[in-house]
């Protein structure tokens, strides 16, 4: 969770974007951010998927994020859930002001998936799982 960008820079407030997917696996990091004191953003999409409703590996645990904080003894610690756009707005204005750890949970309807980047294009699933790669190429997209 970007963990090691705020060890070197503790001066520097990080602000983490993440999936709710990605996030399973390294959610133990909020436990050591408010152990040794930082005040990040994170924001965590909840969408319940990754590419696809359909597909059986998005089929993941739905954790009860505002809850995470308390439950790695997150005092002091701001918890933020927003479901609109208008939430959204809101919820960021006051994470803006850093007093401690801020936990925004960004919820979107598991139909919802991210745009294509503008750099890569649009990718598609690989033939073999964990890789993407162009429509009409054989090449892997580059992380």
């Amino acid at each position: 969770m970007a963990l090691g960008a705020q060890t070197v820079a503790p001066q520097r407030r990080t602000i983490l974007l993440i999936g709710d997917g990605a996030a399973l696996l390294t959610a133990q990091e909020i436990g050591t951010r408010l152990r040794e004191g930082r005040k990040p953003l994170v924001v965590v999409i909840s969408n319940d998927a990754i590419h696809g409703p359909a597909e059986r590996y998005n089929d993941i645990p739905q954790w009860n994020w505002p809850l995470m904080p308390a439950a790695m003894g997150g005092e002091p610690a701001r918890v933020l859930r927003a479901g609109t756009l208008a939430e959204l707005t809101t919820a960021l204005q006051t994470a803006a002001d850093p007093q401690g750890l801020v936990l925004l949970e960004a919820v979107l309807p598991k139909t919802v998936l991210p745009k294509d980047g503008p750099a890569r294009g649009p990718a598609r699933a690989h033939p073999r799982p964990g890789r993407c790669q162009r429509p009409g190429s054989r090449q892997p997209v580059s992380p």
